[in-house]
């Protein structure tokens, strides 16, 4: 199509407090996926759409996004914008506003999808007079997010309706008329002014979309993603190698290590320099860069990192052999 967008903004300012304690010494954007950092997925979809610039938000343990974002600054443009205060979900535009071509997309660095930049893009192009499009996905009974109604391609209202926001965005730069000064400010309220104005709409995921945003979510992606590597369905990110052991899937990285005598009863991803030396059964379970597990109990649905191990409850399916 004429006239790509070919600028966006990832958010990667937050704490990360629904991973706490790891976030205290992982910020959550940096936080591995599939032994890749989340934020570096969302980076590589852009670069393959063709976005030439990119600007990224920091607060919290900012060395370590921009250590895992360093090797892709000959493949885009990336420029931090580093925040003394968090700024907010709207509030961060303040800082690097003059700067923002006529349109751009913006996208949380905690999802996980096959982003549909081309399909966002074309049907804003479509809708001249909107400030910004939402993608949009229809809820499940499971999630906890606000909803938003949609008349046809509009957005009417917040809080009811039967769909919720997949965290990326389109917009003009128009829709930064409310950040002037430094100061917090949040999306929803200036989205409520918006869709007041007819000026918000509404673009349907149909696909699948799958939330990294809080332990459970991030494990319940982690075995869809492993089964549909099994099935040549999703690629093995590279440097990884993906086996079995006891009818599950493991998926290994440089240097990790597994005991033979531990007993699978669920997934398990291991990091770089990561080791389970335990000899009970493990199952679900994602261990980060230079973890180790050496416990005499039988450990499911966790996430191991250098100084601990993050329990989560996942869905009460049977795990997918």
């Amino acid at each position: 199509m004429k006239n790509k967008t070919d600028c966006a903004i990832i958010l990667a300012a937050g704490f990360g407090e629904r991973f706490l304690p790891i976030t205290e010494t992982i910020p959550k954007p940096a936080l591995p996926f599939l032994n890749k950092p989340m934020i570096c997925w969302t980076l590589e979809q852009l670069i393959n759409y063709g976005v030439k610039k990119v600007f990224v938000n920091l607060h919290h343990l900012p060395d370590l996004i921009i250590k895992a974002l360093n090797p892709y600054r000959e493949k885009i443009e990336i420029v931090f914008s580093f925040e003394e205060t968090i700024l907010g979900t709207y509030g961060l535009f303040s800082k690097f506003k003059k700067s923002l071509p006529e349109k751009f997309f913006v996208v949380n660095s905690d999802v996980f999808l096959k982003i549909p930049f081309y399909e966002l893009d074309q049907f804003f192009a479509e809708k001249e007079n909107l400030d910004a499009v939402l993608l949009l996905r229809k809820k499940r009974k499971s999630d906890n997010y606000t909803s938003f109604l949609l008349d046809k391609h509009l957005v009417r209202k917040m809080g009811e309706g039967c769909h919720h926001f997949c965290g990326i965005y389109i917009a003009k730069k128009c829709f930064l008329r409310f950040a002037g000064e430094e100061k917090k400010m949040e999306l929803p309220d200036i989205l409520k002014e918006e869709l007041q104005k007819n000026l918000l709409g509404g673009m349907v995921f149909k696909k699948e979309w799958l939330d990294l945003g809080t332990p459970k979510n991030y494990l319940n992606s982690t075995k869809i993603c492993l089964k549909r590597m099994a099935e040549n369905k999703f690629a093995i990110p590279k440097g990884n190698k993906l086996t079995e052991k006891d009818g599950f899937a493991i998926l290994t990285n440089k240097d990790s290590y597994i005991s033979k005598s531990t007993k699978l009863d669920g997934f398990v991803v291991l990091g770089k320099k990561s080791r389970i030396e335990s000899k009970k059964s493990v199952g679900n379970v994602v261990l980060l860069e230079n973890s180790v597990m050496n416990i005499s109990k039988k450990i499911r649905n966790a996430i191991v990192f250098e100084n601990g191990i993050l329990f989560s409850k996942m869905d009460k399916k049977k795990n997918s052999r």
